[in-house]
């Protein structure tokens, strides 16, 4: 557990930096994440992906608390994204600082969604509910 505490808080901290540069970002500072109702629940593959009304899971890390705790750190620094929602896609990011993570789910069906690199190649083995 521990471990794990300090991976998050590694991985907020090196996330939350930011360049030296003072552009402003036009974004807001949104951290809530509105996944649509088919995909809400628990998605096992290579890893466990955790879909809420509010937020999105990881294995056991929450994305809104990563953008949560960066804001705090740097106000204004992060902020989530979600241009494709449907159903049958949920694309979203969140940006920390100046890096972005993307993620891009298709459902095959009630039961297997894919995950898709930005090249809508598949990344990895099918994920299915639990």
């Amino acid at each position: 557990m521990k471990k794990l505490f300090f991976l998050f808080y590694s991985i907020l901290l090196f996330s939350c930096s930011s360049n030296s540069d003072d552009t402003t970002k036009t974004n807001s500072s949104n951290s809530d994440f509105n996944p649509p109702s088919w995909i809400e629940g628990a998605w096992k593959g290579d890893v466990t992906y955790k879909f809420f009304q509010k937020d999105v899971y990881q294995n056991q890390i929450s994305f809104k608390g990563v953008v949560d705790g960066c804001n705090l750190a740097i106000p204004n620094s992060s902020f989530v994204s979600e241009p494709v929602k449907n159903n049958t896609e949920y694309k979203f990011s969140y940006t920390t600082g100046d890096i972005t993570h993307e993620y891009h789910f298709i459902k095959v069906s009630s039961t297997e969604i894919k995950l898709l690199n930005l090249n809508n190649a598949a990344l990895s083995l099918l994920y299915t509910k639990q």
